[in-house]
């Protein structure tokens, strides 16, 4: 399973989706280990939009009118 650690108030928390929690039989209060598996983003957003071009780019689209206070 690969987690992200996120805020949770001033605190850090990484949430694990209640099917793997059944996979793995984990209940609240049960100690885990975590292992670092990196200290970087998988992804770099240079490096996704090396991939992107003239063949690839999808063209705009339309949601129809604004609504609300959108400027545009």
């Amino acid at each position: 399973m690969e987690a992200v650690i996120q805020r949770w108030g001033t605190d850090f928390g990484i949430r694990i989706p209640v099917g793997t929690a059944k996979k793995m039989s984990l209940k609240t209060g049960y100690r885990v280990f975590i292992v670092p598996l990196e200290q970087k983003p998988a992804y770099e957003l240079e490096s996704l939009l090396s991939g992107v071009n003239k063949s690839n780019l999808h063209k705009e689209v339309s949601f129809g009118k604004a609504k609300g206070k959108e400027q545009w």
